[in-house]
């Protein structure tokens, strides 16, 4: 059980529109807990994801073997 002095904290995780803001949401409804959309908080402190991404480059993930993912050259369309 949570409390005031230990709350709850649930992390969904995944790719984009993949519905983790509708099941956070849901989830957070059922167990009577706030929600927070952290893109929200991102996009009022620092602007548009889009643009941050321009401006900064997307972030770098580790593999199992602790280097990063091979960057992608952008691809014209």
């Amino acid at each position: 059980m949570t409390s005031a002095a230990d709350p709850l904290t649930l992390v969904l995780v995944g790719p984009m529109a993949a519905g983790k803001t509708s099941v956070g949401r849901r989830v957070a409804r059922r167990l009577g807990v706030a929600f927070i959309d952290t893109d929200k908080r991102i996009v009022a402190e620092h602007g548009p994801i889009p643009g941050i991404f321009a401006e900064q480059g997307r972030p770098t993930s580790a593999t199992s073997s602790g280097r990063p993912w091979p960057r992608r050259s952008p691809t014209a369309v």
